[in-house]
């Protein structure tokens, strides 16, 4: 999927979003509630829940090459093909919408990608990508259950590319401060706790949610900006 051609309405669990750039927030876009704003933790909650899907696929996808009901190079095609509906979903939400999406915010997507892919690389410094996951998983490194658990890890980093929109249009729109503020029922891990106790800080010192941190999103963790209801 080229990624300009990923649609400014964005379907999710509910009502269709829709994004109003007059006051930078998402709208109900049909049904009953047409109109009516949504908040930013609605959004970021049904973000959230689209990821969730995306894990149950790739779990799915995983069990296929565990059973031999696809091949390996099937499976790497359909987790890239996931991966990348995965980044561009979650950046276009973060942006608030397609319309919103500069070329540099295109180009930070297709950054992200490649390292889910191929280029990245965890804090021991070993190589985390779909195409390392594969070769492992043909050396006999991997077990079944180890390959779903990983790619539930390709799912959650979905959160990078939202944070990190969110986090460039927020900037574009003025605001100068924000927090990093911890879930009720997150995974918190040491970096994200460090994080969050540094109260308000300015924007350019904010890391993005699942960025430089153990628990790559499993936090739950939502920014908060100084002038953005």
């Amino acid at each position: 999927m080229p990624l300009s051609t990923f649609p400014n309405t964005l379907h999710l669990d509910t009502d269709d979003f829709s994004f109003d750039p007059k006051s930078g927030r998402f709208r109900v876009a049909a049904g009953a509630g047409k109109g009516s704003f949504i908040s930013r933790a609605a959004v970021l909650n049904q973000t959230r829940l689209y990821l969730d899907r995306q894990k149950v696929e790739l779990g799915a996808l995983g069990d296929r090459l565990s059973t031999r009901s696809i091949t390996l190079s099937e499976f790497q095609r359909e987790a890239g093909n996931n991966l990348r509906r995965i980044h561009i979903a979650s950046a276009v939400l973060g942006k608030g919408g397609r319309d919103k999406m500069t070329q540099s915010d295109w180009d930070k997507v297709q950054e992200t990608i490649k390292r889910q892919l191929y280029k990245g690389r965890g804090e021991d410094g070993k190589p985390f990508g779909i195409k390392h996951l594969a070769a492992e998983w043909k050396a006999g490194k991997v077990s079944p259950a180890q390959l779903k658990a990983r790619l539930g890890l390709y799912a959650q980093s979905g959160v990078i590319s939202y944070s990190t929109a969110e986090l460039n249009e927020a900037k574009k729109r003025g605001v100068k401060r924000g927090k990093r503020v911890l879930a009720i029922g997150g995974d918190h891990c040491s970096e994200c706790i460090t994080y969050a106790a540094r109260g308000v800080v300015n924007l350019s010192d904010i890391i993005p949610i699942g960025v430089a941190c153990s628990c790559r999103g499993n936090c739950l963790c939502v920014i908060e900006f100084e002038n953005i209801a």
